[in-house]
């Protein structure tokens, strides 16, 4: 008897797909997706981690406050060059205490840049930044609120904010929105 070896098992054949211009842009806009995915969530891990730092600089001035409560004390010292005396004061340990628990409850990438800024003299409240802008405190808290409440921010506010504070203009921190401008 002779067998048939002219073709073999359809199991063991090897699938063959037809490589097409749509397949190769679906599988780089697949790429694209999974790389600007990484690349946000690097920018919200590079800002917690700022975030860390800064919590971890008040800890320890906080200890040291602690361990020498004088420093907290205000107090007057003279200018040996004229007859005026500068007022001189320092954070008290409760006045950092509180602004630590503040800044830990805030959760929005935003209200922890204005909470928790590097530059001390910059750091500032979700008011007094919309003061300071000229927006009203309902509606810059509208951007980042849950619920009802929650607006979209315009897309040229969102890129002022990346830029001032570093806070990516992107959906993964504004989830109720970007606004883009027609």
């Amino acid at each position: 008897m002779s067998e048939d070896h002219s073709a073999p098992p359809p199991s063991s054949a090897p699938e063959v797909r037809a490589v097409t211009p749509a397949g190769l842009r679906a599988e780089a806009a697949e790429y694209e997706a999974k790389a600007k995915r990484l690349l946000e969530q690097a920018a919200n891990n590079q800002i917690e981690a700022r975030n860390l730092l800064d919590v971890a600089e008040k800890s320890r001035s906080l200890a040291e406050l602690m361990e020498n409560p004088q420093k907290a004390r205000v107090g007057l010292t003279s200018d040996a060059d004229s007859t005026t005396l500068q007022n001189v004061s320092a954070i008290s340990s409760a006045d950092l205490a509180r602004g630590m628990s503040r800044s830990r409850s805030k959760k929005h990438p935003f209200v922890r840049a204005l909470y928790e800024h590097p530059d001390p003299k910059k750091r500032m409240t979700v008011s007094d930044w919309a003061e300071k802008q000229g927006y009203k405190i309902p509606t810059v808290a509208s951007w980042f609120a849950r619920g009802k409440g929650a607006r979209r921010i315009p897309q040229k506010i969102a890129e002022k904010i990346e830029k001032e504070l570093g806070v990516p203009a992107t959906l993964a921190v504004w989830k109720n929105g970007i606004l883009t401008e027609d």
